[in-house]
């Protein structure tokens, strides 16, 4: 019986990036905020076609910190270097592009719009770089097969067999992997 007190799980812990998640949590709670504060408040202020440009802004940015969000909580089994890359990314594009867009809408200095671009290419870079982290897990799936002290590591944990049934003891043998796929 298990006599000690509960522990609490940070799910931090459980391989998630704490900074990707918190910045992606206060991107998306900002776009919600500009996207009610651009259908309520600006309806009446701006153009219709500056409506469209703020409300442009508020989806990307909605979109890619649910992107940074994704890439917290892949950040342990993928490479790590192109997932930060990624979520760094998507943190300059939304600052980038969904900001210049949002100050073009509300001012109309059509000079911020020369900044959105880069941006959009940061915004570009952000996913190749995580489709290319993602390429390269798969990649060292297959070399870790090809190379026997890998997965050796890797093998999964047999349980020991069931109690003897004349003893009633627990028996010290282990399964076969062989016969446990057999009988599975």
């Amino acid at each position: 019986m298990y006599r000690g007190r509960a522990e609490s799980v940070d799910i931090f812990e459980m391989g998630m990036s704490r900074n990707f998640f918190l910045l992606g949590a206060v991107f998306a709670g900002l776009s919600v905020a500009a996207g009610a504060f651009g259908a309520h408040s600006l309806k009446a202020i701006i153009p219709a076609d500056m409506l469209v440009v703020f409300e442009t802004a508020a989806r990307y940015q909605m979109y890619h910190a649910l992107a940074l969000m994704i890439v917290g909580g892949m950040l342990p089994p993928v490479p790590k270097r192109g997932l930060q890359v990624a979520g760094w990314c998507f943190v300059i594009g939304i600052v980038l592009f969904s900001g210049s867009l949002y100050v073009l809408a509300v001012t109309a200095m059509r000079w911020v719009g020369a900044i959105t671009p880069l941006g959009g290419a940061a915004f570009l870079t952000g996913w190749l770089a995580l489709a290319w982290s993602l390429w390269q897990k798969k990649n060292d799936e297959r070399m870790s097969a090809l190379h026997p002290a890998q997965v050796a590591v890797r093998l999964p944990v047999m349980e020991p067999h069931a109690p003897d049934e004349l003893t009633n003891e627990p028996s010290n043998r282990w399964p076969s992997p062989v016969k446990r796929r057999l009988s599975s």
